[in-house]
């Protein structure tokens, strides 16, 4: 079973994963600047590991060194992800309490100006995807990159192995 999931070329799943992340980016700016949706700051801190991802996989395929590492680091990114995301979808379906919208008020003037606060808090929903929030979309992205991240760290490793140049290595030093 292996043998079949490596046969996918580790720079095409590079690539897969960059424009994912590039096409999530793109939407998500389409959706605050042209249809004027404002993001909240869990929506903002969702777009930075999309642009990590974007990075790693730009040094993964112009530099051809620690490409193990950079797939380590993708999955990390996607741990990431995965929590922001998660944490978020949590606060979106009441699950946990909106740190956006904690507010602590000790004046008149303090307590007009949190009601009259234009910054919309993280629970609301404001844009969703086939009834799905796009925290618990973004959540599933991100859960699709860890595990092509794995396999791909399992896949550079065989290709590793199975390198005549890195065997004959490994028998002189024996």
């Amino acid at each position: 079973m292996h043998s079949r999931i490596f046969k996918l070329s580790p720079s095409f799943v590079a690539i897969f994963l960059a424009c994912i992340s590039a096409v999530v980016l793109a939407a998500s700016f389409f959706v605050e600047y042209m249809a004027e949706i404002k993001p909240c700051t869990f929506c903002k801190l969702q777009r930075i590991p999309y642009a990590l991802a974007i990075g790693l996989v730009a040094f993964r395929l112009f530099f051809k060194t620690q490409r193990r590492l950079v797939w380590i680091l993708i999955a990390v990114v996607s741990c990431l992800g995965i929590c922001l995301s998660s944490y978020h979808t949590a606060i979106q379906f009441h699950l946990v309490e909106d740190p956006c919208s904690l507010t602590k008020v000790e004046t008149v003037s303090a307590f007009k100006a949190a009601i009259f606060k234009t910054k919309p808090g993280c629970a609301k929903i404001e844009f969703s995807i086939f009834g799905l929030p796009t925290s618990a979309i973004n959540a599933m992205l991100f859960l699709g990159f860890l595990f092509l991240s794995v396999i791909m760290v399992l896949a550079e490793e065989t290709i590793l192995a199975s390198r005549p140049s890195d065997l004959v290595r490994a028998t002189k030093s024996r």
